[in-house]
């Protein structure tokens, strides 16, 4: 029960981490993905895009048997308006969509009736089609650079089909891979179980090594979704028993550990650390694979063993967060960030909490001590006093249930 109120407290700043990452207009009904944006100005059309009707378009693009490329935009979504500052404005993406493509903008706001018809509920988004085809052939949700969009349109005049290129899409980008995500949750909710399944292990393979919100991805996201399809589906086992043993093979241990996780088999892991951490090379190992490893041990109260072998060095851990954190606060050109977005407070959740369950009471001042001074915020304090009423009354309850057996008298 502690640990989920800690989740609670650190899923706070998970969501967060991806919300600096997403735009408020990329809403894929994902509640954990939440964006923070602010007004921008009014869109100004770029010059390759025509003032066709969608009809309009279509019937010229068949006409000159070139693609159809549609844009759906709004006046007040900033990743459409960096598109137009950038993208759009690119010469080489230029001289291709003239050449072999009938591109037009849509205000969602101002055509409703084809905002709808296409099912576009994100913007931006970007829909093609092949000249002649009723049926789409590929689609892009979100921000994308000029270099990626040229790839994609080239791919598909070569030729590509549409899986190819939804595949192409979908690893190109984090709006991609989210887009990919939430298929995969309405495949589950539809009852197509085979399907998720099939995207979730797609989405493994391309999330792999990733950074920032595609780690959270992989650490959070896909775990529960599998471990949701796997009691829904229990078809997907023996696939996620290969997935989980192939990486056990290639030694990636803490893709092991969140596996095993999601497979139930968390003995397994925690059999694994118990060795481990009696061999130096184990122990550089487990603080190799400490975000997958700390589930597991704050869920089995092993907070000793969390202090000790996965925040060996506590201050440095910290200062490790808020470097992190700093980043976190200033993104790149292609997103805004609330002007009170501060994920380091959460960051720390578990360190300290582990220093206060294993009763190390000088190492608790000195860390409490060191994130003050790095951030003095209310929030801080705020987050601090949660940990340490939580761990009290997680201590208080196991004093409670605790068993005292009677002394035999000789």
């Amino acid at each position: 029960m502690l640990f989920k109120n800690l989740q609670r407290i650190t899923n706070g700043a998970a969501s967060l981490s991806v919300s600096a990452m997403v735009s408020l207009s990329l809403s894929l009904s994902l509640s954990t993905l939440l964006a923070f944006s602010t007004a921008a100005p009014a869109r100004s059309e770029a010059e390759l895009f025509s003032k066709l009707s969608f009809k309009e378009a279509k019937a010229k693009a068949e006409q000159e048997k070139k693609l159809l490329l549609l844009d759906f935009t709004a006046t007040w979504c900033p990743p459409c308006q960096m598109m137009e500052r950038t993208t759009w404005l690119d010469a080489d993406l230029k001289a291709f969509v003239e050449a072999n493509a009938v591109a037009v903008q849509v205000d969602v706001d101002k055509d409703q009736a084809t905002t709808s018809k296409l099912g576009v509920r994100a913007m931006p988004t970007l829909v093609l089609f092949k000249p002649g085809v009723d049926e789409e052939l590929g689609r892009k949700l979100g921000y994308t650079p000029a270099a990626e969009l040229l790839r994609w349109l080239e791919g598909a005049k070569g030729g590509k089909s549409a899986d190819e290129l939804k595949n192409d899409s979908d690893s190109s980008s984090f709006n991609g891979l989210l887009s990919r995500f939430g298929e995969a949750q309405e495949n589950m909710k539809s009852g197509k179980y085979a399907e998720a399944l099939t995207d979730l292990l797609w989405l493994w393979k391309n999330v792999e090594g990733g950074e920032g919100p595609l780690k959270m991805m992989r650490f959070s996201l896909l775990p529960g979704s599998m471990h949701k399809l796997l009691g829904l589906y229990p078809e997907a086992k023996p696939k996620l028993e290969e997935l989980r043993d192939s990486a056990e093979k290639s030694g990636k241990r803490s893709e092991w550990a969140i596996l095993n996780g999601v497979l139930g088999d968390d003995a397994k892991t925690l059999a694994w650390f118990d060795k481990a951490k009696l061999e130096p090379a184990g122990r550089t190992e487990i603080e190799k694979s400490e975000k997958a490893l700390a589930p597991v041990i704050f869920s089995s109260q092993r907070y000793a063993d969390a202090a000790q072998y996965l925040y060996p060095d506590a201050i440095a851990k910290v200062n490790e967060q808020y470097k992190r954190c700093e980043q976190l606060k200033h993104p790149g050109p292609d997103t805004e960030v609330s002007k009170d977005f501060n994920p380091f407070p959460n960051s720390i959740v578990l360190v300290y909490a582990a220093y206060l369950g294993a009763g190390r009471t000088a190492d608790v001042a000195k860390i409490k001590a060191e994130c003050i001074k790095l951030d003095a915020s209310p929030q801080m304090k705020e987050v601090l006093e949660k940990i340490e009423k939580d761990m009290s009354e997680a201590k208080n309850g196991s004093a409670n249930n605790a068993t005292v057996k009677p002394v035999k008298k000789p």
